[in-house]
């Protein structure tokens, strides 16, 4: 064998061991690849999961916001309804005719008389005479709209049956129910 021959050997043999690990290296890349692949598809759909979870729990929040804020809504509503039936109830109780006024008053003081021994009424001005006609009590005027508050004789012991008091007191107890109703 001549000196061109093992020449001719060695080159063919380096380049058989090139080709060698070129191909190799191309089977590592591509199984590197093929895991990048596999690790890429998992962390892909591990992101699809988190953002399904995610976008769920926005739209159940979003819902719950939607949900309180019409019954806010519904609530703010019923309540302005509520006020304007006081207000009309107000101004009704205010232009009463002085006969049914005066019935009215004599009602609440026998009411009153049911609940305490009652000495003194206090009323508005209005309504002086209606108390005046009252048996067994006196007549004190006190700055209001109208009803009566009914004291005993000390004065210990108080009903109150103004009518401001009365509707604030209706009131109360709408929205409490419509509260209980919504909430």
């Amino acid at each position: 064998m001549g000196l061109k021959e093992v020449e001719e050997d060695i080159l063919k043999r380096t380049e058989n061991e090139a080709r060698a690990i070129l191909q190799q290296a191309q089977r590592d890349a591509d199984a590197i690849l093929e895991d990048a692949r596999c690790k890429a598809g998992e962390y892909k759909l591990r992101a699809e999961a988190s953002a399904k979870a995610l976008l769920a729990m926005m739209e159940k929040r979003e819902k719950a916001a939607a949900d309180f804020d019409l019954r806010k809504a519904l609530l703010d509503k019923k309540k302005s309804i509520i006020d304007s039936a006081v207000d009309k109830a107000r101004q009704e109780i205010a232009s009463l005719p002085e006969k049914k006024r005066e019935g009215y008053i004599l009602a609440l003081i026998r009411k009153s008389q049911q609940e305490i021994d009652v000495a003194r009424v206090i009323a508005s001005k209005k309504d002086k005479k209606a108390v005046s006609s009252a048996k067994g009590v006196s007549y004190e005027e006190g700055s209001m709209s109208g009803g009566i508050i009914a004291e005993t004789s000390d004065g210990k012991i108080r009903v109150d049956y103004q009518y401001d008091e009365i509707l604030h007191d209706i009131k109360d107890r709408s929205l409490q129910q419509l509260g209980k109703i919504l909430f």
